[in-house]
Parts: structure tokens; C-alpha cells; sequence
């Protein structure tokens, strides 16, 4: 089952993970940062590092309440951080809240801590190691367990051959109830889910509820944590072994028990991913020899989990939790018990994923690709999420990265191709700050003004051409575009492409030469008036012509009517006289 999930279309491809992720499981997919499951350690923190929520865990939360709403038999294993994790909720509180929301039994997860405290001592007494090879690791965090697994699986004869707490308590408690028992276990540990899922492990463990989901989910009950009477637990008192959440208590639980053979070893505790790889470096170089080691993959141990509620102070979190424990140990009889019923070994495996390992020449090759022309061009400055160019390299050889996810090639080449395009376009660029100062300039307008860029850049827009409508443009905050201007004393016309730049409240200002157009638009349109001109000419002659002909027709039409007029007349008398 997967643990962590990313949200695609939320994720913004910011590394922020990435650089995070002390393992370096995740990898960049189509602009996604996807966990590779066979490299990750589940140790959470690209979940608390996520500015996006992108990333998010699958929630046990509905699966335990639907088991409540069916009556089903069930046990809480709780793990002894819920002394301190809870400010202003007492953990008997805690206890009561769970018995209302429908739980049989609550029992700490420290019950089983005290039996595999013992078993670490057993294991120290009867070990027969040459002292280079006699070196304990516990085994009380998965993440760790996981970590030796899949990165350090030559380590594994040093990693303590026992369950973790969580998996032997699970184990007791269904021997205890019955099989038909389901076993909650919450905790403040991601780890702890993908622990509880794993194949050899199956049986155990049947859900997981975080403590910062655990607010949550007696909300969602109806359940008011602070009004409860406070009860204790159904196990009895665990003493020191309610340490493990914190740095060093499973040494200091060690110490108190009577089997370990405390002058024989050499112990003392690591936290955090980082300082537990540095150990395990030394280790595999031969630098410690008879140490027990207690190793956490949350700085400060679980108490800083990265599933504790978002208003916890792990450092509250301690001391609350120092104060309430007994640094005793438990009776003898009380461990026995528990081994009668329940096996508490746990065999972990090589899991480490063979993915090919370039050879240098492929190392090179990609350090080329992203511009690593030689050893000083390797930045190391861990932007794209690996520590050093050669890493990110190794891994984009693998697939697992890309070298397109340096930020100092992307920079080279989006400052190349800007410079390409500001050299090779024939048209005139240029930005214009707020105070309208030239801020940038093309090889084009070096040539049309006469100015080098070093020149320009600073100098006042109105020293080279007229300011007025770059003024209006920043005054308005409006682009003006398509304007045919003259620039005076150029002998040349342009095209005003003018953009404002909101973000940076300036000018990106495109001229573009159209002189040769304009010329030719004024000379078709002097063409066009002399034809006008022209024609107007034809036309007057054509009327003048018209008028003179319209005048001697006028004359000789009047001439022929009174001509037959008088004909007419005469014709008419004639023949009057003869009547």
C-alpha cells in the first residue's frame, strides 16, 4: 500500500522535497514530484516541507470509525509520546476518550518497549562478535530500519534482529485479546503505517491513526479530549521504557536494567536522517567497535515526529514526558510473560534497489549537458535538491532526475537566449524603467542612436527620442501599440510597440523601422494626386468643350425656331387669304 501520494495538479515542481528528502526518493515527473516507493524511507518530511499541500498521507481515520460504527473488537496501542503531545489534554484524558469513542482496551505502546529493552541486553551479553564487528543498532524506528535496508544493507548484521515496539505490541495484544482482535496503534510517525503494512509484518497491526489526525478524529466523534475524567491504561506501568520517544531514551532504559552489560559497551544516541547516515558511514569504515547505538530519524527523537499535532512543541513534549517517568525498570516476571506469548524477533533484508551505476565517462557526459564544462563550473549550490552537480548527475543518468532541473544551466541558457534574441532581432528593444531610464538595449538600437548598451543603460529615454507617450504609457499603466511616429533627427519612421509591465512597473518598448514603408505609402500617394490632379484637368476641358458646344447649338436651335416660325406663319396667312 502506498503511504504518501502527491497531489499532481497541486504540485508546482518547486524541489522544496526534493531537497529535503535526506534519500533523495523522489523524482521529478512531468513537472510532479513523485515518491519512488523502493528508495523512500516514509520518514515524512516532504510532507511538513510542502508549501502546496501537495503532498498528504492515507488516513487509517475512516476505516477505524466504520469499524466503530460496526461494533467491531477493538484494542489501542498508544504510543507513550501522547504523555506531552497533547498541550492542555492530560494523557488520561487521552485514555478516557478513547474508551468512549468505543475501544475495549487502551494499552501504551511501552509495554512492549520494556520487553525489547531486555532483549537488547540479552543480545549485548550473549554476543560473541569480534569487538570491530560488535556494534548494536536498536531497532525501535522504522525509518532507521528502513534507511540500513535500502542504503546501508551491508550494516544489517549490526541492526538488532528485534521487532519495534509498535509490531511486538500488536503481536501480544492479538495473542492477548484474540485473533479476531483488531490492534490500532497511534503515534507520531509516518514511518509507522508503511511499517505496519509491510508483508513480514502482516497481522500485527490492522490500522494507524496519527496523533495529528487524532484531534481530528474525535471531532469528528463528537468527543471533547479536555472535558474527560482522566483513567490509566490496562497495562501495567511500563517505568523508563516511556522514554523511547525521546533522544536517548532507550539508552538510558538500557542502563537501567540489571542484564546489560554496561562496561563492556560503549552507547550513546544519533537523531535526525542526516547525523544517522554520518554514523553509518563511520561504521561501514570501521571507526566504532562494542557500541550499542540508539538511532532516530526525527531530530530530537519521536517526540518531534512529523505526524504530532501542528501546536506541539517537541522540546514540551520531552520534558512533559521526563517528568511523568520512573527511570526504573520493570519487573522480571512482567517480561517473561509477555515472551511466553509473543516472539518479539523481526529478521530485516537487503531492499536495496539495483538501479545501474554510470561509469564516469556517463558522468561527465551529463555534467557536460548541463553546462559543467569543468570542475569549477560544478556549483554545488543544491538548488535542484541534490547536495552536490555530480549527484544530480548520477541520478539523471539513472532517470531519476534531469539535467534540466539546474538552475544555473537554466539561467545560462535563459540569459543566452535573451542576449540572442537582444543581438540578433532587427528591430528595436529596449526597457524602460518607472523613472523612464533606459534600462536595456538592443544591438538595433546601437545602431539606429549611435550609442552603446553601456552608454545608454541609465540615460534619460527624452535624450534619445520624445518621452510623451512612454510617459502617458507608465502614467496609465496601458500599453500603446500600432503608433507610427517620427523619430527626429533619425530620418527615420517607426511602429510603437509599447507594453507595460505591471510586476515591475516599466516599459518593454519594440520599435520597428518602417521607413521604406512609409516612403513608399507617401509616393503612391503623391502618384495618386497627380493622377487626381490629372483627370481634374481632362475634366474641366471636357466642360469647357461641352459648355461651347451646348452654346452653339443654343444659338442655331433659336435661329430654326424663329426660322419656322415665320414659315409656319406664312403657310398659315396664305391660306386664310384664300378662304
Amino acid at each position: 500500500m502506498k503511504v504518501i501520494e502527491t497531489r499532481g495538479p497541486v504540485c508546482v515542481s518547486c524541489t522544496r522535497c526534493l531537497r529535503k528528502c535526506e534519500v533523495k526518493s523522489i523524482q521529478l515527473t512531468n513537472n510532479t514530484a513523485i515518491i519512488d516507493d523502493d528508495l523512500c524511507i516514509l520518514c515524512g518530511h516532504c510532507i511538513e516541507a510542502c508549501p502546496q499541500h501537495a503532498k498528504f498521507y492515507m488516513s487509517d481515520a475512516s476505516k477505524v470509525r466504520n469499524w466503530l460504527e460496526g461494533k467491531r473488537k477493538m484494542v489501542l496501542s498508544l504510543d507513550p509520546a501522547y504523555l506531552g503531545a497533547f498541550p492542555g489534554i492530560e494523557g488520561g484524558q487521552i485514555i478516557s476518550a478513547f474508551r468512549q469513542a468505543g475501544f475495549m482496551a487502551v494499552h501504551e505502546t511501552a509495554q512492549a518497549a520494556a520487553v525489547l529493552t531486555s532483549e537488547y541486553a540479552r543480545i549485548a551479553e550473549n554476543s560473541h562478535k569480534p569487538d570491530h564487528e560488535n556494534n548494536i543498532i536498536t531497532s525501535a524506528c522504522p525509518a532507521v530500519n528502513s534507511l540500513i535496508e535500502i542504503y546501508y544493507p551491508d550494516l544489517l548484521p549490526s541492526l538488532a534482529p528485534v521487532a519495534s515496539p509498535m509490531i511486538a505490541h500488536g503481536r501480544y495484544l492479538k495473542k492477548y485479546y484474540g485473533a479476531d482482535t483488531l490492534v490500532v496503534y497511534a503515534g507520531p510517525c509516518f514511518a509507522r503505517k508503511g511499517e505496519a503494512y509491510a508483508p513480514e509484518n502482516e497481522g500485527a497491526v490492522d490500522a494507524v491513526l496519527t496523533f495529528s489526525e487524532l484531534v481530528r478524529f474525535m471531532e469528528r466523534l463528537g468527543i471533547d479530549m479536555k472535558q474527560m475524567e482522566e483513567s490509566r491504561p490496562d497495562n501495567p506501568d511500563p517505568a523508563v521504557n516511556k522514554l523511547y520517544p525521546t533522544a536517548g531514551g532507550i539508552i538510558t532504559a538500557l542502563r537501567c536494567n540489571e542484564k546489560f552489560p554496561d562496561s563492556r559497551y560503549m552507547s550513546f544516541h544519533i537523531s535526525s536522517i542526516s547525523n544517522c547516515r554520518n554514523v553509518l558511514q563511520e561504521l561501514r569504515e570501521g571507526i566504532y567497535s562494542n557500541c550499542v547505538i540508539e538511532m532516530s530519524a526525527c531530530p530530537g527523537g519521536c517526540v518531534n515526529g512529523p505526524a504530532r499535532p501542528a501546536d506541539t512543541s517537541g522540546y514540551r513534549c520531552n520534558l512533559r514526558l521526563k517528568k511523568q517517568t520512573d527511570r526504573v525498570s520493570v519487573p522480571g516476571q512482567q517480561v517473561e510473560d509477555f515472551l511466553n506469548t509473543t516472539a518479539v524477533v523481526s529478521c530485516y533484508s537487503d531492499k536495496s534497489p539495483h538501479y545501474p551505476v554510470p561509469s564516469e565517462e556517463e558522468i561527465s557526459a551529463m555534467l557536460l549537458t548541463m553546462g559543467k564544462k569543468s570542475k569549477r563550473d560544478e556549483m554545488d549550490c543544491g538548488a535542484c535538491g541534490y547536495q552536490t552537480c555530480r549527484e544530480n548527475a548520477i541520478a539523471a543518468c539513472q532517470g531519476r532526475s534531469s539535467y534540466d532541473r539546474c538552475t544555473h544551466y537554466l539561467h545560462q541558457k535563459a540569459t543566452s537566449l535573451a542576449n540572442l534574441v537582444m543581438e540578433a532581432t532587427p528591430n528595436m528593444v529596449m526597457i524602460i524603467g518607472g523613472d523612464l531610464t533606459i534600462q536595456e538595449f538592443s544591438a538595433s538600437c546601437e545602431k539606429k542612436f549611435h550609442l552603446t548598451r553601456t552608454e545608454a543603460i541609465g540615460k534619460d529615454l527624452l535624450e534619445i527620442i520624445d518621452d510623451t507617450d512612454y510617459a502617458w504609457a507608465l502614467e496609465n499603466k496601458q500599453n500603446l501599440r500600432g503608433k507610427v511616429v517620427e523619430l527626429t533627427g533619425y530620418d527615420t519612421f517607426v511602429q510603437q510597440n509599447i507594453t507595460y509591465l505591471k510586476d515591475e512597473h516599466a516599459l518593454l518598448v519594440i520599435l520597428i523601422d518602417v521607413t521604406a514603408q512609409k516612403r513608399r505609402e507617401d509616393e503612391e500617394y503623391m502618384q495618386k494626386l497627380e493622377i487626381v490632379e490629372l483627370a481634374q484637368k481632362i475634366i474641366d476641358k471636357q466642360m469647357m468643350t461641352a459648355q461651347m458646344i451646348a452654346g452653339l447649338l443654343g444659338e442655331t436651335t433659336a435661329e430654326t425656331k424663329v426660322t419656322l416660325n415665320k414659315l409656319c406663319r406664312s403657310l398659315l396667312g396664305e391660306e386664310g387669304g384664300e378662304g
